[in-house]
């Protein structure tokens, strides 16, 4: 939006102007949703840790899907029935320890054993990957270094530079 502006104020003025625009900026106002609430209230609002799990009752966070490999899953509160649907365990729906964000926030590692236990039961990470992705609950693998490294996107553009010899 600045570039755009900036465009439009030198079409009317003649003048340039300077923009400083980074992505971390708006990174670290995306990655972290507890940013805005630190920035209302300062100190009085300090977020606890949770290890891999986000404190605000998705489930979100990184999941343990057995054989070495993990799963990060983003549902986002409004997405519990959905995450319901995906775990076929709808018993889950009428049980009061996550009837709502909150509850789920506060029962935050049962709902995780939960999943973890589900995970567990697929014969490979991508069919977790796929039964998720049928009812639309965002999720992705958490890669090795060597993994993300493979990818054909990154393999396309060949950022890194490989050595044959030391193969």
């Amino acid at each position: 939006m600045a570039v755009g502006f900036a465009l439009l104020h030198r079409e009317r003025s003649g003048e340039g102007q300077f923009i400083e625009a980074t992505l971390v900026d708006t990174y670290f106002h995306m990655h972290e949703a507890n940013v805005p609430k630190v920035a209302i209230r300062g100190n009085s609002f300090i977020p606890k840790r949770k290890g891999s799990l986000h404190p605000n009752g998705g489930p979100v966070g990184v999941f343990d899907c057995g054989r070495d490999e993990y799963l990060v899953i983003c549902a986002l509160a409004h997405q519990w029935p959905q995450m319901i649907k995906a775990l076929g365990m709808p018993e889950l729906e009428k049980d009061l320890r996550f009837a709502s964000a909150r509850a789920r926030s506060d029962n935050n590692r049962l709902i995780a054993d939960i999943i973890e236990k589900w995970l567990k039961s697929f014969p490979s990470r991508d069919a977790a990957i796929a039964a998720l992705e049928k009812e639309r609950i965002p999720c992705a693998p958490v890669l090795t270094l060597n993994d993300a490294m493979a990818q054909p996107h990154l393999m396309e553009r060949g950022p890194f530079a490989r050595s044959e010899t030391l193969r």
